[in-house]
């Protein structure tokens, strides 16, 4: 699946104890194949990001740089609203998801782990032609609100 955050998506992108993640993650790679799955590796993740390398994983090492979440996320938000982003309609995360990211002010007490996930995937397609080719035909998507 050429979408960079599909496998932490499906792995639900809750923080339980390392194994049980890197499990999950395992099984996401082996069902998608993805090319390599970003982890932000820093803070408490860090942990997250090395036991994942030392499992085999094709891992990504994503870092936030100096920018703030706002910031990291107006790549993905000017995508959005040009209707550039599509989601899979089958998706079983997607309603969940498409509140987070709608619903998200800014605010630093909020829940935004799908936006910073959407924000990476933005600013990695800013650097990369990742957009390039796929495996869905467009009745597979529908375009993000």
């Amino acid at each position: 699946m050429p979408e960079i955050f599909t496998a932490v998506d499906e792995g639900q992108m809750i923080k339980r104890m390392f194994t049980a993640n890197v499990d999950a993650l395992k099984k996401s790679c082996r069902k998608w194949q993805p090319a390599f799955v970003g982890i932000e590796a820093n803070g408490s993740n860090m942990g997250y990001y090395q036991y994942a390398v030392r499992a085999g994983l094709p891992v990504l090492e994503i870092q936030p740089g100096t920018l703030d979440k706002i910031a990291r996320s107006s790549d993905v938000s000017i995508r959005m609203s040009q209707g550039k982003v599509f989601v899979p309609k089958w998706a079983p995360w997607l309603e969940a998801t498409l509140s987070e990211v709608f619903g998200w002010t800014g605010h630093k007490q909020q829940v935004c782990d799908r936006v910073d996930t959407l924000s990476y995937a933005g600013m990695l397609l800013s650097q990369e032609s990742w957009s390039e080719g796929g495996v869905f035909k467009a009745e597979d998507f529908m375009v993000s609100r």
